[in-house]
């Protein structure tokens, strides 16, 4: 049951990593003991926990790659918020900086 349980988890994206953990864990078990009891598949559950092992270093390699992305572009934005602050703190006409228009400029009451 444990060797059948993570294939389904296999077919589908967003379940690739538990059904590769899964696999992992139950083919380490299954490798270990065609190991020391001497059963003659050693090669193949040594191929399956290679498949496993493969497929959650390609998994977590792919999150941390759109983790380090989107912090990168976090950190990209944050910056360009702060110099669009700067640039406004330090203009003579904050409102147009910041997208306002004025329909005129000196006050009607003048």
């Amino acid at each position: 049951m444990a060797e059948v349980f993570p294939a389904p988890l296999l077919l589908h994206r967003r379940t690739v990593t538990a059904g590769g953990l899964v696999a992992a864990v139950t083919m380490t078990n299954v490798f270990a003991l065609n190991l020391f009891c001497d059963v003659p598949v050693k090669l193949f559950s040594g191929h399956l926990l290679l498949a496993a092992l493969v497929l959650l270093a390609l998994s977590w390699l792919l999150t941390a790659l759109v983790v380090v992305q989107v912090g990168l572009s976090l950190r990209a934005g944050l910056r360009t918020l702060r110099e669009g602050r700067v640039a406004t703190r330090c203009s003579p006409a904050p409102l147009k900086t910041r997208g306002f228009n004025l329909i005129q400029e000196k006050p009607f009451n003048r």
